[in-house]
Parts: structure tokens; C-alpha cells; sequence
């Protein structure tokens, strides 16, 4: 059986992995795999546990990392599930896209 939620996530190109509120991810069944040190942006040292979730956006689809984020913590999706999903951010309209390697 495959549970699914819709959440909205920002994205940071400053992250490495993407944050989504524990109760969402224990609701859908994904279970943490390991417990790790992150640093937020101002330099301070949390611990999260961690786990790996399939994302989609539109047809793009992937497995990645997630940290299992507390009540305070930003919702975003990090650099690392952009290039699993194979997207980029354009950076004149801000929106996502398909990244195409160039030849």
C-alpha cells in the first residue's frame, strides 16, 4: 500500500536535504533509518533523525534523504533532491525545471 501527502516545501539551494515535519512522515509510514548533526544557516549544531522517502514533482520522481523535521523547522527542499529529481531552479523566473546537461 503506498501512502501519499501533498505538502507544499520552499526551496533552498543553500540546503542539503529536505526538511518535512515529522508528523507527516511518521503518517506516511516512513521510519527513521539513523540520527544525524546538521548545521542551520546561522551556524548552530542540531541532531534530526533521518530517513528516505519517494518524492514526486509532477513527473519527476525520487528517492531521497528527509530529515525528520521538529515543530519549528523550516519545510524545504534541499539541492541534493533537486538533482535526484533532475530539476533546477531558473534563475530569471524562479521556477523549477528540468536540468538537461549540456552536450
Amino acid at each position: 500500500m503506498t501512502r501519499k501527502e501533498k505538502i507544499r516545501l520552499k526551496v533552498d539551494t543553500g540546503a542539503i536535504y529536505t526538511s518535512i515535519p515529522r508528523k507527516i512522515l511518521e503518517k506516511i509510514g516512513i521510519k527513521p533509518i539513523a540520527r544525524k548533526k546538521l548545521y542551520n544557516f546561522d551556524g548552530t549544531c542540531i541532531e534530526r533523525n533521518i530517513g528516505v522517502a519517494i518524492i514526486e514533482y509532477k513527473e519527476h520522481r525520487a528517492g531521497i534523504t528527509v530529515v525528520f523535521g521538529e515543530e519549528n523547522d523550516a519545510k524545504i527542499i534541499g539541492i541534493t533532491a533537486l538533482e535526484e529529481l533532475g530539476l533546477k531552479i531558473n534563475p530569471i523566473t524562479g521556477k523549477l525545471e528540468p536540468y538537461i546537461p549540456r552536450q
